[in-house]
């Protein structure tokens, strides 16, 4: 019989370059830029948002410097959101995520783009994910098994959003998790706090992996 791969006891291991990715979820225009849908929306509480960008850079240059496997994730929806359930739509609604029938981040939209405060590099790669959870019907569990990846960071918005319910997939999944407390917002305080509460013990800070991964030593 084949053997189990060992537990990753200790933080510097769990984090090792060579098999965690760093996953960027949902910085789009439409959530994280003036002029977008959801962000215009919902009016003074969508600067929280803005306010990880310049965190969520820095993390990325640590993460490129220290060569893991970087993903953006994108929420996607087709046209005249025909891809959408109406329950979904009504959960969506009732958050402030959407507004009247067409929906959100249009694949193809100028909505739909990354933000270029946080610009995709050529070697970075750009899954779409059509829900909340960044795995479900999306190519996500396939490329990370591709690259032999045991750990995800995950980062972006909304904390209380695809960030809680992707860490809780990833984890049934089989993967450490960790969620960068620096790099993580909400539009909505009172949820972010509760969001980090329940996630309180995956939560690492930029400066706790940029220390990690000086003490192993790779690049």
């Amino acid at each position: 019989m084949a053997q189990r791969p060992r537990m990753l006891e200790d933080f510097v291991s769990v984090v090792e370059p060579r098999h965690t990715a760093l996953l960027v979820l949902d910085m789009q225009n439409d959530f994280c830029a003036p002029g977008g849908k959801v962000f215009d929306s919902l009016g003074p509480q969508a600067s929280a948002i803005r306010s990880v960008i310049d965190p969520l850079k820095r993390l990325l240059e640590v993460g490129r410097q220290f060569g893991l496997l970087r993903i953006f994730v994108q929420t996607t929806h087709l046209k005249g959101g025909v891809d959408e359930s109406p329950a979904y739509v009504a959960s969506l609604k009732k958050k402030g995520f959407q507004s009247g029938d067409e929906p959100n981040v249009v694949v193809d939209s100028w909505g739909h783009r990354i933000i270029d405060d946080v610009a995709v590099a050529a070697d970075e790669i750009v899954i779409q994910k059509f829900s909340y959870d960044a795995f479900h019907n999306s190519l996500l569990d396939a490329v990370l098994r591709n690259y032999d990846i045991r750990t995800v960071l995950l980062c972006g918005a909304a904390s209380y959003g695809v960030v809680l319910t992707t860490a809780r997939t990833a984890a049934c999944r089989g993967y450490y998790v960790h969620v960068v407390k620096d790099s993580v917002a909400g539009y909505s305080e009172e949820l972010h706090r509760a969001a980090l509460a329940l996630m309180r013990h995956e939560l690492v800070t930029t400066e706790d992996l940029f220390q990690a991964w000086s003490a192993r030593g790779t690049k």
